[in-house]
């Protein structure tokens, strides 16, 4: 999949083994969204919300966060490579085994965080 989505609200959806590459989220919202196996290829995802959903066995690689808010989230397997995550905020949620490579995390916010291990 390669668009870009403008102010949308993605809630109450699948999205096992689906693939994004090169799409630029702008302003969007994913709420409760089970991310199973899922992957996103150089994305611009800043700004964007991601609330009470599911990541698991999710890949991110080299993609743009700035400012992108993790609320609620459960992220299990996950993995974060060359992507650029200032000023994100990751608010209430669990993590297990989560992985960071190259990523840049400057002043970002780790309220309420509950991981196995960063």
């Amino acid at each position: 999949m390669r668009e870009t989505v403008t102010a949308e609200t993605l809630q109450q959806k699948m999205a096992i083994g689906i693939v994004f590459e090169r799409c630029h989220f702008v302003d969007c919202t994913f709420s409760h969204i089970d991310f199973t196996d899922a992957s996103f290829l150089h994305c611009d995802l800043s700004n964007c919300t991601f609330s009470n959903s599911l990541l698991y066995r999710t890949a991110f690689t080299n993609c743009k966060m700035v400012g992108t808010k993790f609320v609620g989230m459960t992220l299990t397997a996950t993995s974060f490579v060359d992507c650029l995550m200032e000023r994100a905020a990751f608010e209430e949620s669990v993590w297990k085994h989560v992985t960071y490579q190259a990523s840049t995390l400057t002043n970002s916010d780790w309220y309420a965080v509950k991981h196995d291990r960063l």
